[in-house]
């Protein structure tokens, strides 16, 4: 009895010989090519503009939460000037706490009646409480600290003592030490306040995530892995 394929098929016999696999379609892997960044780039823009539009309000606010500060001038009997600028949290400060404060060393005399008369700064003047605090001032001739305020461009002689008057934000105070009366003394040279306290420069803008650049997103092309296919034997 003779055998054949043919026969095979019609009597619904299997095919002798080899099978033949049908390979299943495999799934598209995503695509991050152009239209993947096309979609992120509504948000990323939106982020830039944000943070543009902060920037340049962030330099203000930090200036404006800086410290008071306070010009001083001080003028000795060689004539040599020296000026301070200090910087203090207060709203307001006295003109002994800003002595003080500029480190020259003053010497004070609260028990004379003027509020706080000042005896001696950076050591020149009377050496109070071993001699009077107005040890210059026993004759016809008077040498003292004078004391005077900064306004409109010109000095004032300062009415009160330095413990009794406040010293507030952008104020210029001047002392002098020479001869005088208790109405007018020897004015030191006048300087502004932008002359001794340099205008507050903005703070530099923070290094990091806010100022880096955006990441590059770039199309990649996915490779499958290549199938063997059978063997005929």
């Amino acid at each position: 009895m003779k055998f054949s394929l043919r026969s095979a098929r019609k009597t619904g016999a299997p095919e002798m010989g080899p099978r033949r696999h049908r390979l299943q379609p495999q799934p598209t892997p995503p695509r991050t090519g152009p239209g993947g960044q096309a979609a992120l780039r509504p948000a990323l823009l939106a982020l830039l503009v944000a943070v543009l539009l902060w920037l340049p309000a962030w330099p203000a606010a930090a200036a404006g939460s800086g410290p008071s500060r306070a010009a001083l001038v001080v003028r000795f009997s060689d004539g040599r000037v020296e000026t301070r600028c200090v910087a203090f949290e207060e709203a307001a400060i006295s003109g002994a706490e800003l002595l003080e404060r500029a480190g020259l060393g003053p010497i004070f005399d609260h028990g004379s009646g003027l509020g706080g008369a000042v005896c001696s700064i950076a050591g020149e003047g009377c050496a109070f409480p071993r001699e009077e605090c107005f040890c210059r001032c026993q004759g016809a001739t008077c040498e003292y600290w004078a004391y005077y305020h900064g306004h409109d461009g010109r000095w004032l002689y300062s009415e009160i003592g330095a413990s009794s008057y406040e010293v507030t934000d952008g104020a210029v105070e001047g002392w002098s030490w020479g001869q005088g009366s208790f109405s007018a003394g020897t004015e030191p040279p006048f300087f502004s306040f932008d002359a001794v306290c340099a205008p507050q420069t903005a703070a530099a803008a923070p290094s990091g995530s806010l100022l880096a650049p955006w990441p590059t997103l770039r199309s990649c092309k996915v490779r499958s892995r290549p199938r063997r296919r059978p063997s005929r034997r």
